[in-house]
């Protein structure tokens, strides 16, 4: 293949409005990247997928028919090489870590910034080229690397439970030139930890030679040693079940090497031993989780099943009260946000050291409750950046970089906050217009909202309309009405409910209100727009 020739993808998703923002949007990245198709469904793209064959997914997390999720295992299951990029509106710990068991590339948190999904597409066009380079080598070469990645392809396919009857990986041993025995067996990962002053990733000269030391200490025990992702080499080993230790001792054999003639630190994890080779995703899932108790930056550089917590959290996201940190936030008050955030932090450690995608989970959900919160309340004028935490919290390796990290982001909300009422925006005027955004499905009277400002009332109407020019009621008729038409603007919206969500008990009122505001009834409005959506769709 002409490594030069476009990548090509295929979008899916089930709102039109963001398959066509996709399309456009990848076509003008600079990225030699062409869009052969979109589907709205997941049964459509797979459909799309068979006949196409792209090289890149972009694909919403749920969608009608076939999900993304069971969209990525149809193709996993039919051994399609694609990059999967996942796109989802729910925060869900549990779709990512199911999209990333599935070998999803990227996950990306609707709403999505452009910047981020093509810092994704970036990396993996990289990933992509050089797949291609490869190809395209001296045939005696070429059929090296296609025998070392169809050995790599069936061992990760082998760790990622893709193999559901012995006989599938009989086969797959005999497609991949292995030679192994179906006896008990176990995962062994290790895993290079970048310099925390330099990060950067290995070059491929230090790969090679950890993997050299990692096959040395394990050729006793018959592995096989490949490496499974930028940082981490992974090795199967059949070890004698009747010597106990054989793994763990292969594995401080191996750091300890690595350490004298490298010197950078490198972790092991250790995987349970199975009974056979269609259960080595199980010691697999049992290593990465038992090494991603590195989280608590112990001293530890072995990490075995013996680490791994199974008593329940005491605590969950419906027990987080935020409000406390989002007036603190507000008031820019430091003291109050850290004490908040230690406070938070140390009632997560209900056992000295939980389940690592506990803390990141309920650190995820912090930090996008808050930022849900702050979106509900600021106006347009203000810039925060509310970028989705979840690929950096995923990224932060230590607890404490966690609890710093999300600690840093609140302080700079509220500077952001502080400095927006000190820019010569009046402070009475400002609480006013919060208190009305805030009780938007009220009937908000003058005198409401000067008791919050500290004015009598007619004191506070003269005050508004003197410093805003318009008057109060005028004010809050129009940021209702239009707040109506945000609503009425959104699929399957009921007139109904629009009308009481914007302080109207009585329909009839609502409806002369937004007729004398608009020149439309509810259902003209909602009825033009709809129009102008399926005129859209047409083009």
């Amino acid at each position: 293949m002409n490594i030069h020739q476009p990548i090509t993808v295929v979008i899916a998703d089930d709102e039109a409005s963001i398959r066509n923002g996709l399309k456009s949007s990848i076509t003008s990245m600079d990225l030699n990247m062409e869009v052969l198709g979109s589907a709205k469904n997941g049964m459509e793209a797979w459909k799309l997928i068979r006949s196409l064959k792209p090289e890149i997914v972009v694909t919403d997390i749920r969608m009608p028919v076939l999900d993304g999720l069971n969209l990525m295992k149809k193709c996993r299951e039919n051994h399609m090489d694609i990059d999967f990029v996942i796109l989802s509106g729910y925060d869900d710990f549990t779709y990512a870590q199911t999209a990333i068991r599935y070998g999803a590339r990227a996950y990306v948190l609707k709403p999505f910034k452009l910047q981020e999904l093509e810092e994704e597409l970036k990396n993996i066009k990289k990933e992509i080229e050089e797949k291609r380079r490869k190809t395209s080598l001296p045939e005696s070469r070429e059929q090296d690397s296609l025998r070392e990645l169809s050995k790599n392809l069936f061992l990760n396919q082998l760790i990622h439970n893709e193999f559901h009857h012995p006989a599938d990986v009989e086969s797959g041993i005999a497609r991949s030139g292995l030679s192994l025995t179906d006896s008990p067996c176990q995962i062994l990962i290790f895993s290079l930890q970048p310099q925390k002053e330099q990060p950067r990733l290995p070059d491929v000269n230090a790969l090679g030679f950890l993997k050299e030391i990692i096959a040395e200490h394990t050729a006793p025990l018959k592995g096989e040693v490949w490496e499974n992702s930028s940082l981490q080499i992974t090795a199967l080993i059949f070890p004698d079940c009747e010597k106990k230790g054989l793994a763990f001792s292969a594995a401080e054999h191996v750091i300890n090497d690595w350490k004298k003639k490298e010197g950078e630190a490198l972790l092991a994890g250790i995987g349970t031993l199975e009974p056979n080779l269609i259960c080595a995703g199980r010691s697999f899932g049992m290593a990465v989780t038992a090494l991603s108790y590195q989280l608590y930056d112990t001293k530890k550089e072995i990490f075995d099943q013996s680490i791994i917590c199974s008593q329940a959290p005491s605590i969950s996201t419906s027990s987080i009260d935020t409000s406390p940190l989002l007036e603190a936030i507000w008031k820019n008050d430091r003291a109050a946000v850290k004490s908040y955030c230690q406070a938070f932090y140390h009632s997560l450690l209900y056992v000295s050291m939980p389940p690592p995608s506990f803390i990141r989970g309920m650190s995820i959900f912090l930090v996008t409750d808050l930022q849900n919160s702050l979106r509900k309340q600021v106006e347009q004028g203000l810039s925060l950046t509310l970028t989705p935490p979840y690929a950096k919290i995923n990224e932060l390796s230590t607890f404490t970089q966690i609890e710093g990290w999300s600690v840093s982001l609140f302080l700079e909300y509220g500077q952001a906050l502080e400095k927006y009422k000190a820019s010569g925006r009046d402070r009475v005027i400002f609480q006013a217009k919060e208190f009305i955004r805030r009780n938007m499905n009220r009937r908000i009277q003058a005198e409401d909202v000067a008791a919050v400002v500290n004015l009598s009332p007619p004191y506070f109407a003269i005050y508004f309309k003197s410093k805003t020019g318009v008057n109060f009621r005028d004010y809050v008729l129009n940021v209702k009405m239009e707040h109506a038409k945000y609503l009425l603007n959104t699929e399957d919206a009921n007139i109904s409910e629009v009308s009481y969500s914007v302080g109207y008990d009585d329909y009839r009122s609502f409806y002369r209100a937004f007729k004398k505001h608009t020149g439309l009834t509810p259902s003209e409005y909602q009825a033009g727009h709809q129009k102008g959506e399926n005129n859209e769709k047409s083009r």
